[in-house]
């Protein structure tokens, strides 16, 4: 900070020390942004940079199988390097949590398997995070990763929901890391997004929500990668492999899996229309009047036809504009 505003914030400081007692405004300067709070809005610390900020509520939201738990304990074991990590599993079974175990005591990470101790459940460990959270206890540098979120509370159940965000966001407030795996509706949305599985408190409460948008490989691999719905810092667009021996590889460049699932879905719907329109065109290039009027004979509608070839122009067919108004030729590629 320069001297300049050093002395600008004292004597900000100082005003408000002689602003008379019963000044009604007064209270508003508990609440006032300094620079220096800025400052470390503008430039927070990383976890992970480009996806998991330091002190932040964090949600990672996936289908089952959709490579959340593989991805996230992987990194969890990079960043026992830095800081001190505590993954929460109780969403395993004994052989999984034996390798992950192994591989937890190599990397110096603390992994605690609730539902497999006998007579313990998360919301043991809940209780205590609630005792930790009523202390003065510092957490700064500690990473707590939850596995899964409806474990821990009734996901569809408003107040249960609101009640453990309330309490991550104390947690959070001392200085955790909290990041909370959670699992996605079995099926998407209008636009063919993913949608989490719980109240609309989980959106409004966590500082980022991340879906992982998993794709299945002919080798065996998945392609996850993220779709940032919720962000308050910089988020990066990020895409893994899985390998199918478990290993994770952060992929140089971005892969949209949402956007190629949607179109694949989107080519399955088309794809009668698409046999239609190849069959006419096999003979050579035809107007639209002539692709439209062969598919109407077929039943299939033209709106629905002109679509079609709008949609896969350049891709399946080209498409040139005639001196006709409004005509145009197409030809397969």
């Amino acid at each position: 900070m320069s001297i300049e505003r050093e002395k600008v914030e004292a004597l900000l400081a100082n005003a408000v020390r002689l602003r008379p007692s019963n000044d009604p405004l007064a209270w508003m300067e508990e609440f006032a942004l300094t620079t220096t709070e800025a400052e470390q809005i503008a430039d927070p610390e990383w976890v992970e940079p480009g996806f998991i900020v330091e002190g932040h509520v964090v949600a990672i939201v996936a289908p089952p199988n959709g490579g959340k738990t593989t991805i996230l304990f992987d990194l969890a074991c990079s960043w026992a390097r830095t800081h001190t990590v505590v993954y929460v599993d109780a969403d395993t079974n004994p052989s999984d949590a034996k390798y992950r175990l192994a591989r937890a005591q190599r990397r110096g990470v603390r992994y605690l398997t609730p539902d497999l101790k006998v007579g313990k459940s998360m919301r043991d460990v809940v209780t205590h995070l609630e005792r930790m959270a009523a202390s003065d206890i510092d957490l700064t540098h500690q990473v707590w990763i939850f596995d899964t979120l409806k474990r821990m509370a009734n996901v569809i159940h408003k107040d249960s929901l609101k009640g453990l965000l309330a309490l991550m966001r104390k947690l959070s407030g001392r200085g955790m890391t909290c990041i909370l795996i959670g699992h996605t509706n079995k099926y998407r949305n209008s636009e063919g997004e993913l949608q989490y599985e719980g109240t609309g408190d989980l959106a409004s409460d966590v500082d980022e929500l991340i879906y992982f948008e998993p794709r299945e490989n002919p080798d065996g691999s998945l392609t996850v990668s993220t779709r940032c719905a919720k962000r308050r810092a910089d988020i990066d667009d990020i895409t893994w492999d899985i390998l199918p021996d478990r290993t994770v590889v952060r992929r140089p460049e971005y892969v949209d899996v949402a956007a190629e699932i949607a179109d694949a879905a989107q080519r399955e719907k088309d794809q009668t229309v698409i046999e239609a329109i190849t069959e006419v065109l096999s003979d050579g290039p035809k107007k639209q009047i002539e692709i439209v009027t062969y598919c109407r004979e077929l039943r299939l509608a033209d709106k629905r036809v002109r679509a079609v070839l709008k949609r896969y122009s350049g891709r399946l067919w080209k498409a040139e504009p005639l001196f006709e108004r409004n005509a145009w030729r197409y030809e397969l590629l």
